[in-house]
């Protein structure tokens, strides 16, 4: 069980360590790796009690965890800031562009 616990302070250390240079996708991919951690833990505590030293390393890991929380918000809202622009970058470029084909004939039939 101390091992999980132990890799979950590590990479949980190393994510707050480089937290501000990690892309959307490597942050990503870390609080996936984080999370079969945190189901680990949590199968092997429905297994045995955590011991109170334990329950204090998940508390710690936890209290730490707001700051992470704050750089995955930003970068959701980047990335939605992102999408807006290029959304209204597409409605006005399409206004000018033409929705029909000009070499085309316009076929009238005699009454």
């Amino acid at each position: 069980m101390s091992d999980s616990i132990r890799l979950l302070e590590e990479l949980s250390e190393d994510i707050q360590s480089r937290l501000g240079a990690l892309t959307y996708e490597e942050l990503s991919e870390l609080m996936d790796r984080r999370q079969i951690i945190v189901d680990q833990i949590e199968q092997k505590a429905s297994e045995s009690p955590l011991t109170e030293s334990e329950k204090q390393c998940i508390r710690a890991v936890i209290g730490r965890d707001m700051t992470i929380q704050v750089r995955i918000n930003f970068l959701r809202n980047e990335a939605a800031h992102w999408l807006k622009k290029r959304n209204q970058a597409k409605a006005q470029r399409s206004t000018y562009e033409t929705a029909y084909t000009p070499d085309a004939y316009l076929m009238d039939s005699r009454k």
